[in-house]
């Protein structure tokens, strides 16, 4: 599409302001316009669906605008309408349906980029209509908008996409994490409460879900040693991790943490009768012989 200067453009302070009478005198001048992009790559349609003005959407729609076009960014009206809680234009946009599938240049559905910015208020209008939108669609490295959340420590949406969406935390990305080990990773205890809260009412204990494993045969308490947030290694300790178990290399999440200042001793005084109930040995060294307790 031919890209003007947005002063000359289909005006889109019209858009913008949400003038129709002065909208439609455009278009009637020139009905071609609806299509020309600015020097961002927004249509008409963008800018309305920025602005919330769903008199200008709706006319766009009557005259078989395109709704699903992409900006410079690869932001449809519908990536616009969740950035900037334009709640009824997003909802229009949704009735329609338009597409809800289409990735941004950073990877993000609108249904990612809703729970990634933690719009609460938009992800609630989205689930009214989430028959629509594929909700364990994979974005940057497979990620679910479920794995975002934990990574952002975004509990409210996380809880959302599971009661509303129907999302599945036993979903992983393309490289073997489930979001359970997203939010160990990045200490994202508030999220991880939400998901063990699943976990019990789909008949999983808390134990149970603090076992799985992930494509590196981590389980959630070797995340989160690696995350490096006391928060979060109390939170699996709490939840029945143990921290005999061990990866695919035999080290445990003791070894981790003994390469993390501080973190050792934290774990030997919670649970320092473990190794006593446990046929494994939480001091053994992992496989390939590296000195997990060297701080060097």
């Amino acid at each position: 599409s031919p890209r003007i200067p947005s002063r000359v453009l289909f005006h889109p302070q019209a858009a913008e302001s949400g003038n129709l009478d002065e909208f439609i005198r455009l278009y009637e001048s020139d009905n071609g316009r609806l299509s020309v992009k600015d020097s961002k790559g927004r249509t008409a349609a963008h800018q309305a669906a920025a602005r919330n003005r769903i008199n200008i959407l709706s006319f766009i729609h009557d005259q078989g605008g395109d709704l699903n076009a992409q900006d410079s960014l690869g932001n449809t009206p519908l990536h616009l309408a969740v950035e900037n809680d334009s709640l009824d234009a997003l909802e229009f946009l949704l009735k329609i349906p338009v597409a809800t599938n289409i990735l941004n240049d950073k990877k993000l559905a609108p249904v990612h980029l809703a729970t990634e910015l933690n719009k609460v208020k938009g992800l609630q209008v989205m689930g009214k209509y989430r028959e629509t939108i594929d909700i364990q669609q994979g974005g940057e490295h497979g990620r679910t908008a479920l794995h975002l959340a934990a990574i952002y420590d975004h509990e409210e949406c996380a809880r959302i996409l599971i009661s509303e969406f129907g999302a599945c935390p036993r979903r992983p990305c393309n490289n073997g994490y489930y979001p359970i080990h997203e939010a160990a990773k990045n200490a994202s205890s508030k999220t991880m409460e939400v998901f063990f809260q699943w976990g019990e009412s789909k008949g999983c204990t808390r134990e149970e879900m603090i076992s799985f494993y992930d494509s590196e045969g981590n389980v959630p308490l070797h995340s989160a040693v690696h995350g490096g947030d006391i928060k979060a290694v109390e939170l699996c300790l709490k939840s029945g991790a143990k921290i005999s178990t061990q990866q695919h290399d035999l080290s445990t999440p003791v070894h981790l943490a003994a390469a993390q200042v501080g973190n050792a001793e934290y774990i030997y005084a919670r649970k320092k009768t473990e190794q006593l109930q446990s046929g494994i040995d939480v001091c053994k060294k992992p496989r390939n012989k590296l000195n997990f307790f060297s701080t060097s």
